[in-house]
């Protein structure tokens, strides 16, 4: 063989082990917005079940949120310590644990604490599978590969919506928790067996230097403008979809299975935002991707606000506007994440770890305010989405003029 095929054949045997890599970490990073859109659906089954209010109810989903967050300030610095795949093996036990308490729970104190250990277990896999693509990536490239790592992931839960609906009708919302179980369980074994370690042995630093390089995230402008952008981006995504449901059963007299259906808009509209940016990434400014996005977001949440504000009732005038509305999410989130981990070489955990902790805690608090506003119609979720579209477009101008 000629030194040229075997260039080639190695190359070909990078592509493809990279390409596993990928879908593997894609993978474990479902059981995120899996544990959340299986559950969704039957918030109004389990708000029924246990006889409480919509938001007491809430606070499932804000546990989830807030205990997300803590863990991803631990897993991310800790991961760039220790390694990506102990962390992400660590984490996924958790997340078993976690959905068996959730799966038994006999009463709403046991539910939430279930959540909160899932949550624990499932921002390990948020992080690493991040921080590992940063290991392995960078520029441009990055964000093409984190697009494609979260196409991968919006294949694998477009569904889990309906499912958790048509779950919660059929056979109680608990089989839900009974499913990601067993998903967690047969990941740890498929880890086991094929996830490699992409953090490079002599890059393993101290926590002193953890610490030097968290300080000096934290004093980047352009890090806090990032983490302002997909914080308002993840919390307009999160109050929609949990106060949907509750405006689907009450105020339009649909079914928890009906929502599972229409979110599918939201699915495919984020997976072409995302296959946008992984073939144009490389010929277009991430600068100008991350404007188009914010922009088009703005424009659908007025759109859909008009429709509230006229009276239109029917489904498609909440949820087609969100379809354009996830395709510019889809555009901005992958870039704006590539060039916020980007900023700090070497510590891709700590970084991708701040960027979450900001996402997560910014969404509980809002997901846990908007609780208590009235679903008798969309008009005061369409009115949160449309000023949270309108503050994530002031960084943009805000960093063009420093």
């Amino acid at each position: 063989m000629s030194i040229s095929q075997e260039t080639a054949s190695a190359g070909t045997r990078e592509a493809t082990s990279s390409r596993g890599v990928i879908a593997l970490l894609a993978a474990c990073t479902a059981t995120g917005p899996a544990a959340t859109n299986l559950f969704v659906p039957a918030l109004p089954h389990i708000r029924a079940d246990f006889d409480v209010s919509v938001a007491a109810a809430q606070t499932m989903l804000t546990t989830y949120l807030v205990a997300f967050a803590l863990g991803l300030l631990v897993c991310g610095p800790v991961s760039d310590r220790y390694g990506r795949r102990p962390i992400m093996i660590g984490g996924l036990t958790v997340l078993a644990a976690g959905s068996l308490m959730c799966a038994l729970a006999p009463s709403l104190p046991v539910l939430a604490f279930g959540r909160v250990v899932q949550a624990l277990g499932t921002a390990s896999a948020f992080t690493v599978a991040r921080a590992s693509v940063a290991d392995l990536f960078q520029g441009a490239e990055l964000a093409r590969r984190i697009a494609t790592l979260t196409m991968v992931i919006i294949i694998g839960t477009t569904i889990s919506p309906y499912l958790g609906g048509f779950i919660a009708d059929h056979a109680g919302w608990e089989l839900g928790f009974w499913i990601l179980f067993g998903a967690a369980l047969l990941l740890i074994v498929i880890c086991l067996r094929a996830l490699p370690e992409t953090r490079a042995r002599h890059a393993r630093t101290g926590f002193a230097d953890l610490g030097r390089a968290i300080r000096s995230v934290l004093a980047n402008p352009v890090f806090f403008g990032y983490s302002l952008q997909v914080a308002v981006i993840f919390s307009l995504f999160m109050v929609f979809i949990s106060l949907a449901p509750y405006i689907m059963t009450g105020a339009l007299g649909r079914s928890a299975s009906e929502f599972g259906i229409y979110y599918i808009l939201i699915s495919v509209g984020y997976f072409l935002g995302n296959l946008y940016v992984s073939k144009r990434a490389h010929s277009t400014s991430t600068a100008r991707l991350t404007a188009l996005g914010l922009w088009i977001q703005l424009a659908c949440t007025l759109l859909a606000l008009g429709f509230a504000l006229a009276g239109l009732t029917h489904p498609l005038w909440l949820f087609g506007p969100m379809f354009p509305l996830s395709f510019g999410q889809g555009l901005a989130l992958p870039t704006i994440t590539a060039r916020a981990v980007g900023l700090v070489p070497g510590f891709a955990g700590a970084a991708s770890s701040l960027l979450g902790f900001a996402q997560m805690a910014t969404a509980a608090v809002c997901v846990q305010a908007m609780g208590w506003a009235s679903t008798d119609t969309a008009v005061p979720m369409l009115l949160f989405c449309s000023i949270a579209s309108s503050l994530a477009l002031v960084p943009i101008y805000a960093m063009r003029r420093a």
